[in-house]
């Protein structure tokens, strides 16, 4: 009697227990995910690890670990986050989305050589991944960053040749006219900046448009073109008010709160670069925390990157000098010395 009893209370209980435990499971992976996406960061972070402890052999367990390694605030352990992935993942798509992350934070981190080995594995090995359309454009990126023109050009032709691709098609044309415009190319560049100009919303968040109006401008000046140069002012002025003080400060609307490291040619300076995110919050926070403790802080926008630099000096030596004591007192692994001009 008590057998059957037993084999009574496994049948109709246990089972029920599991689905009961799959439930739990289920819905702390949601309640993460959806603080994460409410951008609160903190709390996100707290919840995925404590996830990672409760369920370590869940199906969701790989997404966890992305989401954390994007949320670490020290480059080298995100760096080794994404690495730890890559070998544990490997065959997955979890795996080609680790490449991917850790070649965009290699770009933030102005490691170009590094990063566009990342995004030549995801082109060459995954060319079917949602992320080899990305990996294009990251990849024109580094390039152009390390003034590779011509190499930079192989990849926009490489892309425009696979007919398939459409997402990033505007971003890619945008970045190619860059090139061109270093190159002296204005003519092209020109063609190919008015292009973007026509087939872009004003409320484009990957385009700033008064950037392109810029670039114009400037292609236009370069071809003593004074008509299209007013026409062009005339329509930047009347479709984007003030965003010519804004582009002569390099800056974007959303960073006018912040100390821009702008200063006259003739007194260029050194400084130290401690962080550069793609996400705002995690920037925003570097920089409070920064200003809080008295030190001279300033936040710079590059592209879709949140940069931030701390002090001011007048040799590499006295930058670099101070930067090790700075990152020795405040905890951080890693900075680059920047000069600016």
């Amino acid at each position: 009697m008590k057998i059957k009893l037993i084999f009574f209370l496994f049948i109709f209980f246990i089972p029920g227990l599991c689905i009961y435990s799959i439930e739990i499971e289920e819905d702390a992976y949601v309640s993460a995910l959806e603080t994460y996406n409410k951008k609160d960061f903190k709390n996100a972070k707290k919840l995925m690890e404590e996830f990672i402890q409760k369920f370590p052999g869940s199906k969701y367990k790989a997404g966890i670990l992305l989401k954390l390694a994007q949320l670490e605030n020290d480059f080298n352990n995100a760096i080794k986050m994404y690495d730890d992935i890559i070998n544990t993942y490997h065959g997955t798509e979890s795996e080609i989305e680790a490449i991917f992350l850790k070649g965009v934070l290699l770009f933030t981190g102005e490691k170009y050589d590094e990063s566009k080995k990342e995004f030549k594995t995801i082109i060459e090995k995954f060319s079917e991944s949602i992320w080899t359309e990305p990996s294009y454009y990251y990849l024109l990126l580094n390039n152009y960053a390390l003034k590779n023109y011509d190499e930079a050009e192989k990849i926009y032709k490489k892309y425009m040749d696979t007919k398939i691709y459409y997402n990033y098609k505007s971003r890619m044309d945008l970045a190619y006219a860059n090139v061109l415009f270093a190159k002296g190319k204005y003519s092209e560049a020109v063609d190919l900046y008015e292009s973007v100009l026509d087939k872009t919303n004003a409320d484009d968040k990957n385009i700033y448009l008064p950037f392109v109006y810029e670039k114009i401008i400037e292609c236009y000046k370069n071809k003593n073109d004074t008509k299209n140069v007013i026409k062009y002012e005339k329509e930047l002025n009347e479709k984007f008010s003030g965003s010519v003080e804004l582009l002569k400060n390099k800056q974007k609307p959303e960073n006018l709160s912040y100390p821009s490291l702008i200063v006259d040619k003739e007194k260029s300076f050194f400084t130290v670069q401690i962080g550069a995110y793609t996400n705002k919050k995690f920037a925003d926070i570097m920089y409070k925390k920064l200003i809080e403790k008295k030190y001279e802080v300033f936040f710079k926008t590059e592209g879709k990157f949140y940069k931030i630099q701390v002090g001011r000096f007048s040799t590499e030596k006295d930058a670099d000098d101070y930067a090790k004591e700075f990152i020795k007192k405040e905890k951080l692994k890693s900075y680059l010395i920047k000069k600016i001009d």
